[in-house]
């Protein structure tokens, strides 16, 4: 294209030596500025009298019930807020939610909220970990009768003892400088350096276990082995549980008698 062209998208005059990475980020910015008519910035605001929009955007269900997950969450919230940040703590768990159910782009949420990118990526970070505090010791183990009374009726006609599904995750990182580290994090399956967890739910689709992580070196039945599941089976399952699991994890052994030798 010849430098001296140009074109006019919606009164923003980009010119033609402009990159590929510089023409994406007007992009965005025009697709935030129709989500938010270009002046005010988005919010809880934004979408709390509209259940589809919260829906897509949280995975709540309307407005009444993610207040009722933030309060929940206690007073510590309020400690979030800095002096310096623009995000009050609800926008805040806002951002967060978004980012981790609809996977957009820092750059992206920077335009909606109107912050900076470092300041999307901090909050992320702060959220995630205060959430993880908040929320862990809560038990997502459910009960027999419980996943007996969700199962879906094919499912339950085929495979009417099932307490869960296992299967294994594997989450890219950056590769680390140590050696070791880097020996320890190395998938031969992604072929690239990641942590690996392993993650259960029921047959109804909820996420029932999520194991410690470990580095993408470990097998699946090296994570089983050290898991609460094979050290506390007494703990998690009943007479006539069964697990189901990929071909490739090999732990059929493991429950063969009452309470796993693990």
């Amino acid at each position: 294209m010849d430098t001296s062209e140009t074109n006019c998208i919606n009164g923003i005059v980009i010119n033609g030596d402009f990159d590929k990475s510089e023409t994406k980020a007007v992009d965005v910015q025009l697709q935030c500025n129709l989500l938010t008519d270009g002046q005010s910035k988005f919010s809880i605001k934004t979408i709390k009298d509209n259940p589809v929009a919260m829906k897509y955007y949280t995975g709540f269900l309307d407005y009444k019930h993610f207040m009722f997950f933030f309060g929940i969450l206690g007073p510590a919230v309020n400690h979030l807020q800095s002096r310096s940040s623009r995000l009050t703590p609800v926008n805040q768990l806002l951002l967060t939610l978004i980012k981790l159910r609809q996977a957009k782009d820092d750059v992206e949420l920077s335009f909606m909220f109107r912050v900076s990118e470092a300041t999307v990526s901090k909050t992320i970070i702060k959220w995630i970990n205060f959430l993880y505090f908040q929320l862990k010791e809560i038990n997502i183990w459910p009960s027999q009768s419980t996943v007996q009374q969700h199962m879906p009726t094919g499912f339950k006609r085929l495979f009417p003892h099932t307490r869960v599904l296992l299967d294994a995750t594997e989450i890219p990182i950056q590769k680390p400088s140590n050696v070791n580290s880097q020996s320890a994090t190395f998938s031969t399956y992604k072929h690239k350096n990641t942590l690996k967890a392993m993650i259960g739910c029921t047959p109804h689709g909820c996420v029932s276990y999520v194991s410690d992580c470990y580095g993408g070196s470990v097998s699946d039945r090296q994570i089983i082995e050290r898991s609460p599941l094979c050290k506390e089976a007494s703990k998690y399952f009943e007479r006539n549980d069964s697990i189901m699991a990929d071909r490739g994890i090999m732990v059929q052994d493991l429950y063969l008698l009452p309470f796993p030798p693990c």
